[in-house]
């Protein structure tokens, strides 16, 4: 019995570049969403504030369609040789590195709030360098990966990337 795959080598890298970039904006995009809440209180009394992260499906599906059309361009550029290839190299290191600075300000997140006596400040948000850390990681991930991917299939660690 033989096995033939549904999708083409080509076609299976481009569907899967499409899917994963288009779950990754999809992700770095709707969480962003949020809502801050004061109530204000009586004379005397104490005010409360409300900082909350919200996930909206609808934008998450929204944000998934342009980034699947993105990471399809960049599997097809993926699957030619030459400057193509280097343009996809290219694309998913400035992917990677938005990707890195996303993560970083989500999970970086801090909530500052300053209280005087008439009134109250609240900042939301990571440090530059937090994000600036997670752009560097991001890119780093990348040529990485990009390094371990565009070897030839079957040979050792110590030969030659393919030529881009």
């Amino acid at each position: 019995m033989n096995y033939h795959p549904m999708l083409s080598r080509p076609a299976q890298t481009i569907a899967l570049h499409a899917l994963f970039v288009g779950i990754l904006s999809a992700a770095m995009i709707s969480p962003g969403l949020h809502n801050t809440a004061l109530s204000s209180a009586p004379a005397g009394g104490s005010a409360a504030v409300t900082v909350q992260k919200v996930f909206s499906p609808s934008v998450a599906a929204l944000a998934f369609v342009p980034g699947a059309m993105i990471g399809g361009l960049i599997g097809y550029f993926w699957t030619r040789a030459g400057f193509a290839r280097v343009v996809a190299a290219i694309l998913i290191v400035l992917l990677a590195g938005i990707a890195g600075a996303a993560c970083a300000a989500h999970f970086g997140d801090r909530i500052t709030i300053t209280v005087s006596s008439n009134s109250m400040e609240v900042v939301e948000g990571a440090s530059t360098t937090v994000i600036v850390t997670g752009a560097i990681i991001g890119v780093v991930i990348a040529v990485g990966g990009i390094w371990r991917f565009s070897r030839r299939p079957g040979t050792s660690h110590r030969s030659e990337p393919l030529p881009i």
